[in-house]
C-alpha cells in the first residue's frame, strides 16, 4: 500500500463497528432446510486500517457512514427450538474519508468499503 505522502508498507489491518437494520424473507421450509434471503441498512461508527513496517504504525479512521448489505442463507433444523445457519454477506459502504491518526494531515478520500463475509452460527428459537 501506498499512503497518500508517498511511504509504502507490506503489512496492515483493519477493524470495523458497523450496525445493520435488516429484513429477512424465509422461504417455504423444505422439511429441515429453510433458506432465506435479506436486505439492510448498515451504519459504520467507526472504519480503521493500521498499516505497520519495521514496527512503526499509520492509522486512518473515519465514522458516521450509511451503506447497505444484501445476503442469502440456510437455516438447517437440528431440533424444534435448535438450528444451524450458514449465510454470505455483502456490504457497501461507499465514498469513506478516512483521516490519520498520527497527528499528520493526511487523508484518504473516497474509499469504497466492500466486505463479503462467511458466517456459520446456530440458533435457538424460544
Amino acid at each position: 500500500v501506498q499512503l497518500p505522502n508517498g511511504q509504502t508498507f507490506d503489512n496492515g489491518n483493519y477493524a470495523s463497528n458497523l450496525f445493520f437494520l435488516n429484513n429477512y424473507y424465509h422461504f417455504r421450509a423444505f422439511q429441515k432446510w429453510q433458506p432465506y434471503v435479506g436486505a439492510g441498512l448498515v451504519w459504520s461508527q467507526e472504519v480503521d486500517i493500521d498499516y505497520e513496517e519495521n514496527g512503526f504504525e499509520t492509522s486512518f479512521s473515519g465514522d458516521s457512514k450509511t451503506g447497505w448489505q444484501l445476503f442469502v442463507g440456510t437455516d438447517y433444523k437440528i431440533s424444534s427450538q435448535w438450528s444451524l445457519l450458514a449465510e454470505i454477506r455483502y456490504t457497501s459502504l461507499n465514498s469513506l474519508t478516512l483521516v490519520s491518526e498520527n497527528n499528520t494531515d493526511e487523508v484518504f478520500s473516497n474509499i469504497d468499503y466492500e466486505p463479503l463475509s462467511l458466517q456459520a452460527g446456530l440458533k435457538y428459537q424460544f
